[in-house]
């Protein structure tokens, strides 16, 4: 047959070289069930059966140890893996590039044409069976569904029955040199557009406009073992603060108090009465003699402050972070549902989630980023960075355990510490395995965002929102940054001496930016 390329365009819009085949009609197969990931201990190889649809072996987990010669092993097309894709997509992840795109449909040698043809024999005689008296075949031959154990498949789960002579009749480590050979040839492009999809629809939960996935570099698809949560997360040993002991502004009893109906009802409208910002960067310029009395004993009550947003209804950024805090990043304090100014206040904007559509896309060097697909206006909320919230004890624990070369996604809540609060004692946000769409946002020395401190309870000093800003405005289709080093923390003159922990290689810096370090620690 002869052999030329062309170009297929998927439904999701990716394109890759292929080889030029037949058509092929599969026949349909009506839907017995799913195997549940809980059962799975990995994916170890794959085969195209003979309508050329993708099958993946399954190692099965057992509750007894056992050698890999005596545990079971199954092939399993992508229906029935529906819900291991993260398994699947982890063996992909193993395989060298060249492998992911290569098809079946190739011009067969005479070796290859004779184990088809032994291949197609056995298969013809051994077939799945859901009776656990079927014996276990002595070797371990591609043609068979199943090694060390009988498939069974009824009430909609596909599971596997152990041999109780696995371990005598097979000594073979599966999977065999030979499959693994033939696996070289086989594509994995059927398993790639399942995980994308899957992957897409994660994307499509996530309260708040719509977010995409783009792919113009490559087949692969962020892992999909991330969890998607849209607040953060607390973990063991993390005291969360009881609502009913959460502080609001406004009181029936003050009747200059903040309400609903103040300023064309957007809430609170005098900063000096608003108990939410009693603790807020005070408007120095417009204190009088007396209350400089006041800001030097610490009484901040009453003081002059600045709210944080521009009125919803202002012809200059509306809904937007004031220069006042996001010049100087001063902490945002913003109001609470028990406050008393009413859902609509104008200070609560964070809380109300993001409002801007993105797009996660594949990056030429720095894996994936994040880009927004409308024109966004300096100072405009972007999205919160969220995860598990853990000690600190605990992340030094999740650090030491990690390899060097891989990415951190933890962010220390130290932004504002009292006096009586340690360093060791501020908790940590990690995003690694659990988050939002803001944890694919990749660092830049000259960023266009930056990351703000969002408090919706003003006593709480150790839990509270990282929120990203728009620094300057930006163009539809712009990848979102910010710098990993927080300016508060390092120089923009520094390389990042100040946070590099003993015994750590420097980290080469990738943005691009004229301003670039060239290097950074995490």
């Amino acid at each position: 047959m002869n052999q030329r390329t062309m170009t297929s365009h998927y439904p999701d819009g990716s394109t890759h070289p292929q080889w030029d085949q037949p058509r092929v009609v599969i026949p349909q197969r009506t839907r017995l069930g799913t195997i549940d990931p809980h059962h799975v201990e990995s994916i170890v190889c794959h085969r195209h059966n003979a309508y050329t649809a993708e099958e993946y072996l399954v190692r099965w987990k057992t509750k007894a140890p056992s050698s890999n010669s005596a545990t079971p092993h199954s092939w399993h097309n992508l229906q029935e893996l529906s819900k291991c894709l993260l398994y699947v997509q982890q063996y992909i992840a193993t395989l060298p590039p060249q492998a992911l795109y290569k098809t079946s449909l190739k011009r067969k040698t005479p070796s290859d044409q004779e184990e088809e043809e032994e291949e197609n024999s056995t298969r013809s005689i051994i077939s799945i069976s859901s009776s656990s008296e079927r014996s276990t075949p002595s070797k371990a031959s591609e043609s068979h569904s199943e090694y060390h154990g009988t498939v069974r498949r009824a009430d909609g789960n596909v599971t596997i029955i152990p041999s109780e002579n696995g371990a005598e009749s097979v000594v073979e480590t599966l999977p065999t040199v030979k499959m693994v050979r033939r696996a070289g040839g086989f594509s994995t492009q059927q398993a790639q557009y399942a995980i994308r999809t899957e992957y897409r629809k994660r994307l499509a939960r996530i309260p708040g406009p719509p977010i995409s996935l783009e792919n113009n570099v490559d087949d692969s698809t962020p892992m999909l073992d991330f969890q998607f949560v849209s607040d953060l997360v607390p973990g063991k040993d993390v005291e969360m603060t009881d609502e009913a002991f959460v502080l609001g502004c406004g009181s029936n009893d003050d009747p200059q108090g903040c309400r609903p109906h103040m300023g064309q009802y957007m809430g609170c409208e005098y900063s000096r009465k608003c108990q939410c910002l009693e603790f807020a960067a005070v408007d120095k310029p417009r204190l009088t003699p007396e209350e400089k009395v006041k800001l030097a004993n610490n009484d901040l009550m009453g003081l002059p402050k600045r709210f944080p947003y521009y009125n919803p209804n202002s012809r200059f950024r509306p809904n937007c972070l004031v220069g006042f805090y996001l010049d100087e990043r001063h902490v945002i304090y913003e109001c609470n549902p028990r406050c008393n100014c009413g859902p609509e206040c104008k200070t609560r904007l964070v809380q109300r989630g993001r409002t801007i559509p993105l797009e996660v896309f594949k990056t030429g060097q720095r894996g994936w980023g994040i880009r927004t697909l409308v024109d966004v206006n300096e100072g405009q909320f972007i999205d919160t960075y969220r995860g598990e919230i853990i000690t600190a004890d605990e992340a030094d624990d999740r650090e030491a355990e990690a390899d060097g070369n891989k990415a951190s996604y933890l962010y220390t809540l130290d932004k504002y510490v009292p006096d009586d609060l340690a360093l060791e004692d501020c908790y940590v946000v990690d995003g690694e395995h659990m988050g939002g769409p803001t944890r694919f946002m990749n660092h830049s020395c000259d960023p266009n965002c930056g990351q703000y401190t969002v408090s919706y309870n003003k006593y709480d000093v150790r839990i509270y929102q990282l929120a990203f800003f728009a620094k300057e405005d930006i163009e539809k289709g712009t990848e979102l940054t910010f710098d990993y080093l927080d300016k508060d923390d390092v120089e923009d003159d520094k390389t990042g001496e100040s946070q590099r922990k003993e015994g750590d290689d420097p980290m080469v810096c990738r943005c691009g930016a004229p301003k670039c370090r060239r290097r950074l620690w995490m």
